[in-house]
């Protein structure tokens, strides 16, 4: 899997775009010593891993500012950043006879990281367009709004986007479905992109995007898919944030939403939106280690994944694959006396995934192999023996095979972390000074690059995880 494929950057279009609702502040001041090294390591890690070399300071400091202070880790804000660039450097490409010096204009203000100027003119472009001055056929017109819709993403403008999007469906009169249901295929498109990729702006625009469809509908159908639209997109959000509140909320809105669907007739909708709702309770579990949710999340899932529709949809299947191996899992932690009966069910349903996803799939596929290395670590600590050891170590190096310091640098750190301590583990079993080698030079890295971008929390279990190996290094 290439870099790209986990930090893809825009091809100059919504599918490819992603931003907040209030424009972003390109100017957000370091509140802290934790922000402040996040913003050094994206920095550093921007300038040795991706293609900036002709990205000026200022744009990519501004891009660093606005997207890394609201982003929750490092390997999320890269690739809004590297998305971002992207988008800059093909508005550039972009030529419409018509409005002579207008990206010209764009590119010196985004070159200076003044996103909002350059969001404002490409506004008026597009009004005095719309004005008939200049006169634009279609497809300029057409050209004229994914500039402007590129460009509110760098503004971090999501209502903005989303509205140039449905004027344009309205606009289009060469396609047959109404706008809403236009609108509401885009806002399923950008909530894939979030669950592939990991870029949380698109949900913001997708929330946008379904709220305009919502107002706009013009049957039962169409308001019960912009509810669930609305729902979904709220759900990620909260997820991104962190927010157990935003989350509760969501999870009731969806519920909603998923009645409204079975009402309408939308079977499919109803059932893809019930794993959800199990994938959503499984977060709560692990936001919340005493909640009660991860029973009810664990029959919800053997309901659904009973239900042959959801196999249509490999992502979905996977996806909820990979959420009921986790709420396995979880479940497992609380009562470790249902481990050896549980785990070779968390196993299979890792395995399940694994088997509909691709590494192209992204982070979906990711995390059904990182899922499969985790419970063959817990099956490897719960039951020790060297075959069970192997195991687990091989399907973390598979997963490691796929990440990267400059790709994924979060994902890249837990994960030897979790190695080290299987190798640690591994250690004590056998009594082997290779395994304890091993564990140490995984801890090493993991905490290398923690100390860099990872939060104070992560980077002190690292630390702990370190001294522990080093005291029994003492021992031997």
């Amino acid at each position: 899997m290439t870099d790209r494929q986990f930090a893809r950057a825009g091809d100059g279009g919504i599918a490819n775009a992603g931003v907040m609702h209030v424009r972003g502040d390109v100017n957000v001041g370091v509140r802290d010593e934790e922000l402040h090294r996040k913003f050094d390591g994206l920095s550093h890690i921007l300038r040795q891993n991706y293609n900036t070399k002709d990205v000026p300071d200022e744009m990519l400091e501004s891009l660093t500012r606005s997207v890394g202070s609201t982003a929750v880790s490092a390997d999320e804000a890269l690739r809004e950043i590297d998305r971002a660039i992207g988008i800059a450097k093909t508005n550039r490409s972009r030529r419409i006879r018509k409005l002579g010096r207008l990206l010209d204009d764009l590119a010196s203000l985004n070159s200076t990281g003044r996103f909002n100027e350059a969001a404002d003119l490409v506004e008026d472009a597009v009004s005095s367009a719309e004005a008939g001055e200049p006169d634009l056929a279609d497809e300029e017109y057409s050209r004229l709004i994914d500039i402007a819709m590129d460009q509110l993403c760098l503004a971090r403008d999501a209502a903005g986007v989303a509205e140039y999007f449905f004027r344009r469906a309205v606009r289009d009169q060469s396609n047959e479905a109404s706008p809403e249901m236009i609108a509401l295929e885009k806002v399923g498109q950008l909530l894939e992109e979030t669950q592939r990729h990991g870029l949380p702006f698109d949900s913001e625009i997708a929330l946008q995007l379904a709220q305009i469809a919502e107002d706009e509908a013009e049957s039962n159908e169409e308001v019960a898919l912009a509810r669930l639209g609305q729902a979904k997109a709220k759900l990620s959000l909260g997820f991104s944030a962190e927010d157990p509140a935003q989350v509760d909320a969501a999870v009731a809105d969806l519920m909603g939403a998923a009645e409204s669907c079975r009402q309408t007739g939308l079977d499919d909708e109803f059932v893809k939106a019930n794993a959800v709702i199990a994938a959503a309770r499984v977060r709560i579990a692990e936001m919340r280690p005493n909640s009660s949710d991860i029973r009810g999340a664990i029959e919800l899932f053997e309901f659904v994944l009973a239900d042959g529709r959801l196999r249509s949809d490999k992502r979905a299947w996977g996806r909820a694959q990979v959420s009921y191996g986790t709420a396995i899992r979880i479940l497992i932690r609380g009562t470790p006396q249902l481990g050896p009966a549980m785990l070779p069910k968390a196993l299979n349903a890792s395995e399940a995934a694994i088997r509909v996803l691709s590494p192209d799939d992204g982070i979906e596929w990711l995390q059904a192999q990182l899922l499969k290395a985790n419970i063959l670590s817990d099956a490897a600590i719960l039951s020790p023996s060297p075959r069970a050891f192997t195991d687990a170590e091989g399907a973390y190096r598979t997963a490691l095979e796929y990440l990267t310091p400059g790709n994924a640098p979060f994902g890249w750190a837990i994960a030897n972390c979790a190695l080290a301590n299987l190798c640690f583990n591994a250690a004590r079993y056998s009594r082997d000074p290779r395994q304890l080698a091993a564990a140490a030079e995984h801890c090493a890295e993991g905490r290398r690059v923690l100390s860099r971008i990872g939060s104070s929390v992560q980077l002190r279990q690292a630390e702990q995880l370190e001294a522990e190996i080093s005291k029994v290094y003492r021992q031997l």
